[in-house]
Parts: C-alpha cells; structure tokens; sequence
C-alpha cells in the first residue's frame, strides 16, 4: 500500500505544482522508493508525465535519480499508445523538457512512431510548435514520415498549423526535395 501511495504521489508531483513544497515532497517520495517506471492507467511513467507538463525541474531530478539509482535512463519507454516522452514534450511545445530529453543519450529515437503512426516531429507540427519541431529537425528526424492517414509534417503544417511552423517545414522539406539521390 505504501508503494502504491507513494507511486501516486510521485505522479502528481510531475504534472502539478512546481513550488518548494512540492520539490521537497518529491525528494522525499524518491529517497523513500517510489518508482520513477511506475504507470499510470494510460502507461505512463513519472518521466513521461513530467515531459508532458513541462516540469523541467521534476523531469531533471527523476533523470539524474535514474541515472543515480542503476545508470540506465527509461524515457524511452512508451506509453501503452505509443508515445514517448519524446513525443510529449513536442506536442506540448515543452522546448525546454524536448533538449532536455534530446541530450540523454538514451532517450530514445525522433522517428519512434506511436500507434497512429506520429512522430514526435508530427506531433509538434500538429500543435503548431515550430521551436520544437526545429529541435526535432536539427536531430535528425525525418520529414518525409508520414502517419498511418499517409500525412507528412508538410501536409500536417499545410492542414492548420502556425505561420511559423508552416515556414519552417516547407523550408526543411525543400531542403530534403534539393538533396541528390545516390
């Protein structure tokens, strides 16, 4: 019962409040065994949770406990639909949780697909964060994948988002269009 109470615990603390109240009851709730692999009905993880709300303070303490703990990094691990933490933080336009993420050697791959096909660089797209989706680019994601309706970002970018985010995609994808072929 106390791992469950402290699981849950844990998992508020990466979606709410950032005061110090909050940052000292996360120190506790790590240094007394919650697990930072816990999922929440939908699969995901305190990382994932903390990625997606753009705690950057939170996402940084669980990825150095991790990395304290057993040298390996989890934010890979997808949720039960596919999405990474990678993800979370591209549709969320989290650009600081995104590099955070991006410099983890292991934090997993900018083309892992979920199960409709989404990139993090489609999602980003999608919700008009070009920031993030120029993080995604400089990391080599791939513009030309598209989603399991066989959309690219550049249809995704055409469909509704941002001035910006649409500038920037058409820019990218004429840049790959340019390139010779082997």
């Amino acid at each position: 019962m106390a791992v469950l109470f402290f699981n849950c615990a844990l998992q508020d603390r990466c979606t709410y409040s950032d005061s110090t109240h909050f940052r000292l009851s996360q120190d506790v709730l790590l240094q007394n065994g919650a697990d930072v692999n816990a999922r929440d009905s939908a699969g995901a993880t305190p990382i994932f949770m903390a990625a997606l709300n753009g705690r950057l303070n939170v996402l940084w303490k669980l990825l150095q406990f991790v990395k304290d703990k057993d040298g390996a990094l989890p934010p890979s691990v997808a949720r039960s639909d596919g999405t990474t933490p990678l993800h979370a933080a591209a549709a969320s336009g989290g650009t600081a949780a995104l590099q955070l993420l991006l410099m983890q050697p292991d934090c997993g791959s900018v083309n892992t697909s979920d199960k409709l096909g989404e990139t993090p660089l489609l999602g980003a797209v999608k919700s008009g964060n070009p920031q993030c989706a120029e993080l995604l680019l400089q990391a080599k994601a791939d513009i030309q994948v598209k989603d399991l309706d066989g959309m690219t970002a550049l249809d995704h970018a055409k469909e509704g988002a941002s001035e910006a985010c649409k500038e920037l995609i058409q820019k990218a994808t004429e840049a790959v269009s340019a390139e010779p072929t082997p």
